[in-house]
């Protein structure tokens, strides 16, 4: 069976990088809804590589983000799996 959570971060993986820059300074609102505009006629390509290219954020900064995210990530897997909180609620979270 497939991991739930996986699922959540494939659906809102993009976005939820995207709120992180936007936390940093790293990305303003327009440029977010752009990249994700160019994600949906390019689903292949990692969002990332859409800020860098675009240059609406330093690569560094993204590498940033990504480690953030990931963070995120593994603590929300983490309790989830451990049946302290439900998938909805890590929904919610985001």
């Amino acid at each position: 069976m497939k991991n739930p959570f996986v699922s959540i971060i494939e659906i809102t993986g993009s976005r939820v990088i995207g709120e992180v820059l936007l936390k940093m300074g790293a990305l303003n609102d327009i440029d977010l809804e752009k990249a994700l505009n160019i994600k949906k006629s390019n689903p292949n390509k990692p969002i990332q590589e859409i800020f860098v290219e675009q240059g609406f954020s330093e690569k560094k900064q993204v590498n940033i983000a990504l480690d953030e995210y990931r963070k995120e990530a593994r603590l929300g897997q983490l309790l989830v799996s451990s049946g302290l909180l439900k998938n909805m609620a890590v929904m919610a979270l985001k």
